[in-house]
């Protein structure tokens, strides 16, 4: 029989699409359809071996012809060319329910085959509340659990990402950040792939601290301070908006905005985001007088002089700088 049909070889094509899905996982939004139909292809592959792994005529077609069956049942070599048609990949996963493989009833994985098949055909639309990565995941640990195959195996170095988005125990916002984490770190180890065993040290030790800095954006005023990112390592930029509270008495608070790197390209929005990323923040307006002073004239010297601002510098500064 056709050596691409052996369990084998249906095996080593599904790792290779859920290593190539996982890749596109890690990019940005541009790539999602990348992920989908390679989430989908590698599910099919996954199933269609074990479905060879019982016999090879479990792979035929329901309304094939006689002589394919003649070849799945491995009493014919060959057949005649392009005439080998396999079962779909809905068929193979209902298949494997009637075996008791997978799940009777698993509407999320047939959404996933779905999504596949409309990304294929340029018709795929994700439900806001559906984890395609989740069912993609969830779905392979379950075939692998059939075949006796090691998943850290299967899923190589991509098994930090599977085992975040796996993770029960952690609330939807840790999960989601962790996610952000292994993904932005994926995607920062992936350039220095075939380079010298310290390209990556030396890229970290070279990188350019960042701020503190205090700067203007329309009628708000952020302070931005370095902090090491919890992906890559890297100086990464934490952003904070300057408040001014009112009560009991006035004085300046940081809201927490934002983490991002330059480096690994990750993003961690809001003070949620942050704890959930372990990174730990503390803003205190700097006292260098050439940055308090910029901050000053970027405020009030702007033609901008309504309250709020005049009242804002006044809090941080005491007085005009000199």
């Amino acid at each position: 029989m056709d050596d691409s049909l052996s369990y084998e070889a249906l095996f080593e094509g599904a790792k290779k699409f859920a290593l190539s899905a996982w890749s596109a996982h890690n990019q940005d939004t541009s790539h999602f359809e990348i992920f989908l139909l390679h989430a989908g292809v590698s599910i099919e592959r996954l199933a269609k071996a074990a479905l060879a792994r019982q016999s090879p005529v479990l792979l035929m077609e329901t309304n094939a012809k006689e002589d394919l069956l003649l070849f799945f049942a491995g009493a014919i070599s060959s057949v005649e060319k392009g005439r080998i048609r396999t079962v779909s990949a809905s068929g193979a996963i209902a298949r494997l329910r009637k075996l008791a493989v997978l799940q009777q009833k698993d509407t999320a994985l047939d959404d996933l085959i779905e999504l596949r098949n409309g990304v294929a055909h340029l018709s795929a639309s994700v439900a806001e509340d559906f984890d395609p990565a989740a069912t993609f995941a969830r779905t392979t640990v379950e075939l692998l659990g059939y075949l006796q195959e090691d998943p850290l195996e299967y899923w190589g170095r991509m098994a930090p990402l599977a085992d975040v988005v796996l993770s029960k125990s952690r609330s939807e916002i840790e999960r989601r950040v962790s996610l952000q984490i292994a993904s932005a770190r994926h995607r920062f180890e992936e350039r220095f792939d075939g380079l010298q065993a310290d390209a990556m040290d030396t890229y970290r030790a070279s990188a350019t601290t960042v701020g503190p800095a205090l700067h203007q954006a329309g009628d708000e005023a952020y302070l931005s301070q370095s902090h090491r990112c919890p992906a890559c390592a890297s100086p990464a930029s934490v952003d904070a908006k300057l408040v001014l509270n009112h009560e009991p008495s006035e004085e300046i608070l940081f809201e927490v905005v934002a983490l991002g790197c330059e480096h690994c390209h990750l993003i961690l929005e809001g003070r949620e985001e942050l704890e959930a990323a372990d990174v730990e923040f503390r803003f205190d307006l700097p006292s260098g007088s050439m940055l308090r002073r910029h901050l000053y004239w970027d405020l009030v010297q702007n033609g901008k002089h309504d309250a709020w601002r005049l009242h804002l510098t006044s809090r941080i500064f005491g007085r005009s700088p000199d």
